[in-house]
């Protein structure tokens, strides 16, 4: 007969073959179980629609064509002193000028001094055409004509109120 510490051993081996094929298995071919998935968040909550774009600007008020020809006018008028009055100033000066110079250069009783050409000499009349008036006036009313004109077409090409036929 087999004695008793040769049986206790076998028990204990058929233990531990026991226990070695219920748990080293599993621990070998099958990793730690992955951890649950996390909880699906809940279905978004409705929302209220977005606000509505705002609504795009009307159109400006219409403007009388009056008014837009006045408030176009006025600028373009504005600038005719500089076109017109500036250069004829310039040679109105001019002929001064020359005048002076020519009186000077005359022999007088005396020498020709500026003031006796200023009292003695008629510059106005030799000046006459560079000084008058009428060739600024007649800048002036061609670029108020155009200013005018140019106003009316602008302003009825904007489609104003009331344009102008």
């Amino acid at each position: 007969m087999v004695s008793r510490s040769a049986s206790l051993a076998l028990k204990a081996a058929a233990v531990a073959a026991l226990i070695a094929m219920l748990f080293v298995p599993s621990f070998g071919r099958c990793g730690s179980a992955p951890p649950p998935p996390p909880p699906t968040p809940p279905p978004p909550m409705p929302t209220s629609p977005p606000p509505a774009p705002a609504p795009a600007p009307g159109p400006m008020p219409a403007m009388t064509c009056g008014n837009c020809v006045s408030q176009c006018y006025r600028p373009c008028v504005d600038d005719i002193p500089k076109k017109c009055f500036v250069p004829c100033k310039r040679d109105c000066e001019r002929c001064h000028t020359s005048a002076m110079e020519d009186c000077m250069s005359r022999s007088c009783n005396g020498p020709c001094t500026e003031e006796y050409c200023r009292s003695n000499y008629n510059f106005e009349a030799r000046c006459r055409s560079e000084c008058s008036s009428r060739n600024c006036r007649d800048c002036t009313l061609s670029s108020e004509y155009k200013c005018r004109f140019s106003c009316i077409d602008y302003c009825n090409a904007t489609n104003c109120m009331n344009p102008y036929p």
